[in-house]
C-alpha cells in the first residue's frame, strides 16, 4: 500500500471515528443529509492527505515524519498535487 493509500485510510478512519462521535448531534439530521455530511467528511479527509502529501515534496522534515509512519520499504508514492482529483 503506498504512502498515498496508507494516510487516506488513517485520515477516513479518523473521520469516520469523529462521525460516530458526534452521534449525537447528528440525529437531528435526515438520512439523506447524513449520507452528504459523511461523503463531505470522506472528501475533505482525502484533500487534506493530498495537500499534506504536496507540501511534504517541498519540506524534508515533514516528508521523513510521514515515511516514518506510513512508508513501506521501498514505497514513495506521494500522491497527487493538492489541487488534483481526489479519487481512488
Amino acid at each position: 500500500m503506498s504512502v498515498r493509500a496508507r494516510l487516506r485510510s488513517h485520515a477516513a478512519a479518523v473521520s469516520d471515528s469523529e462521525l460516530e462521535r458526534a452521534g449525537r448531534r447528528l440525529q437531528t439530521l435526515t438520512p439523506d443529509q447524513h449520507a452528504v455530511l459523511e461523503e463531505l467528511a470522506t472528501r475533505v479527509a482525502a484533500r487534506v492527505t493530498d495537500c499534506l502529501l504536496e507540501q511534504a515534496r517541498s519540506d524534508d522534515r515533514l516528508k521523513r515524519a510521514i515515511a516514518a509512519s506510513y512508508d513501506s520499504p521501498g514505497g514513495r508514492a506521494w500522491g497527487r498535487p493538492c489541487g488534483g482529483s481526489s479519487d481512488g
